[in-house]
């Protein structure tokens, strides 16, 4: 699964919000991030997030997508990537 900070002709901003945001939501400090509120993050719910709120802030100039890369990983059994909220 990858999420990039914006689409194939975006012009990304590089005022570090995208990474700030995505490390707060991945150690529990952005609670909308998990939208099923299980405690868990999945890459589905933190693209998501990040795409609502990136694409608030620069006023859909960028926008963050999402998406698996190749079809062996869908095949292979491996499943959801997930993050734990919260140390």
């Amino acid at each position: 699964q990858i999420i990039t900070s914006g689409s194939a002709k975006q012009e990304v901003q590089d005022d570090g919000y995208f990474q700030q945001l995505f490390v707060r939501s991945i150690l529990g400090q952005e609670p909308r991030a998990d939208q099923t509120g299980d405690g868990f993050i999945t890459g589905q719910e933190l693209a998501a997030y990040l795409k609502l709120k990136v694409t608030e802030r620069n006023g859909h100039r960028q926008s963050p997508q999402y998406g698996s890369y190749g079809r062996k990983l869908v095949t292979a059994g491996i499943g959801k990537a997930a993050y734990r909220g919260g140390a």
